[in-house]
């Protein structure tokens, strides 16, 4: 082999290593670009996450407090029932010891329907 050759030889060996090193300095860049972008793409999850669960947490209170406050509603829904019930058996007696006084007072006449002139 003559001179030349060996030389051409040595300089495409050279060209192919260092090809073969600027390859592999771009795949490593390229990487470390990604796994930096994926740790950064984490890093927004996490802080997304932590609102999401202070959103959460802040629905299951306004949850629990919607039906606390319809267990209160159903409650006086509840005692205003008995205190209508109440007051018309209420009503019922006071309309029924108006309907006796008139029996008894000889006052009261039925030409005006049945009515007491002295309510």
């Amino acid at each position: 082999m003559n001179t030349s050759t060996i030389v051409w030889i040595v300089v495409a060996v050279v060209v192919l290593l260092a090809l073969l090193a600027l390859a592999l300095f771009l795949k490593k860049r390229s990487t470390s670009k990604r796994g930096q972008k994926a740790e950064a793409i984490r890093e927004e999850t996490r802080r997304d996450e932590v609102e999401v669960r202070k959103r959460e947490a802040e629905s299951d209170r306004m949850k629990a407090e919607a039906d606390l406050k319809a267990a209160e509603a159903d409650e006086l829904a509840a005692a205003a029932r008995d205190r209508e019930r109440d007051v018309s058996s209420s009503r019922e007696d006071i309309t029924t010891r108006y309907e006796r006084a008139d029996k008894v007072d000889p006052r009261t006449t039925d030409d005006d329907g049945g009515e007491s002139r002295k309510r």
